[in-house]
């Protein structure tokens, strides 16, 4: 997926309830501490996009069709 496509990632209208609030470099910071490794880049990218929900796209030996943001609810990559 090319940096442009990036954006067209997530499904819309929005589950509001798998977004998190905006990814800022301080709690990348603080989560990336928190699971002691550093995110790939391509994932950072995204969530800084849109912090978490569903995605129009999903890979065929998966089951998930969200991406998991970083932030205060439910549920967050540093649970």
């Amino acid at each position: 997926m090319t940096d442009s496509e990036l954006k067209y990632i997530w499904s819309v209208p929005k589950y509001l309830p798998y977004v998190q609030p905006e990814l800022t470099p301080e709690i990348l910071e603080q989560a990336q501490k928190q699971i002691g490794y550093n995110l790939p880049e391509k994932l950072v990218e995204i969530l800084k996009i849109q912090n978490g929900g569903y995605v129009r796209y999903k890979l065929a030996e998966t089951l998930h069709e969200q991406i998991t943001g970083i932030g205060p609810y439910f549920l967050s990559l540093t649970d």
